[in-house]
């Protein structure tokens, strides 16, 4: 039952959002505070009843660090302080059985995060094929040289032994994890974040490199690839082009499905 009236959460804040956004370019404080409010409480009123009181820390575990998280995209300018408070409300009415498939814990709404900007570079793609924003961004690209290259390796082969350290199962998350780590030592350590992934680098290798951990690296090179474009991209465009409502609403739906069907 509670479930039910979460999902009808979703959708409502999702559709009057996208509206929103779409019309004016803006989201209203009172409708994300609202549904936060919403989530919140029937969330906490179903650990209560259902007397789950760790679920209820791990809900709000999940919540705190999903605030984090909108913060410091938000920092980066990738969304609006309005968008990362849509994330937040819809990060709260989720309920985390919709995660159980990932296994993943503490920040299970980076499921959704993930899901939202899956759709967004696939939109993206779309949007560039007619227009000289994907070429600009792969010159951007090109222009980052070999040298970024290298340090953005030994950056994610030792965060990502880092990350394996943590209680993950599920190998996407690490992949995903990871690559969120890596873009956030670059953005706030600037030139220097390749030292702290060389000295990560130096500890894993005193343990030896397996064969599978390299083939594991490689994919996680792509997946924070893969993201960095995505924000060069995002650079390109205009911010009417994408409307960041529509496609947090399409990820939180898509978050919702994947948990119920999984």
């Amino acid at each position: 039952m509670i479930e039910a009236l979460l999902t009808a959460g979703v959708i409502t804040l999702g559709l009057a959002t996208s509206y929103e956004d779409i019309k004016t370019g803006k989201i209203r404080n009172s409708i994300t505070a609202t549904a936060i409010t919403y989530g919140i409480l029937l969330n906490y009123a179903s650990y209560f009843f259902s007397w789950m009181p760790d679920r209820g820390i791990e809900y709000t575990i999940n919540l705190a660090v999903s605030a984090l998280a909108g913060y410091l995209i938000w920092s980066r300018k990738l969304w609006s302080a309005g968008d990362g408070k849509l994330f937040i409300a819809f990060a709260s009415l989720i309920p985390l059985s919709a995660y159980e498939y990932w296994k993943m814990p503490y920040f299970q709404s980076l499921i959704l995060l993930l899901n939202t900007f899956a759709i967004l570079f696939t939109a993206l793609l779309a949007k560039s094929i007619n227009k000289k924003c994907f070429m600009d961004a792969l010159k951007d690209a090109k222009e980052l040289g070999a040298g970024f290259l290298t340090k953005t390796i030994i950056t994610i082969t030792g965060m990502y032994w880092l990350i394996g350290k943590l209680p993950v199962e599920s190998m996407p998350a690490r992949y995903c994890i990871t690559a969120f780590a890596v873009i956030l030592l670059q953005s706030y350590l600037k030139k220097s974040y390749v030292y702290a992934g060389a000295m990560l680098l130096a500890v894993r290798t005193l343990e030896g490199i397996p064969a599978g951990f390299l083939a594991q690296t490689a994919w996680m090179t792509m997946l924070f690839i893969i993201f960095k474009f995505t924000g060069m991209m995002m650079d390109e465009i205009e911010e009417k082009d994408f409307p960041f409502a529509v496609y947090l609403t399409a990820g939180a739906l898509l978050t919702l499905i994947c948990g119920f069907l999984l």
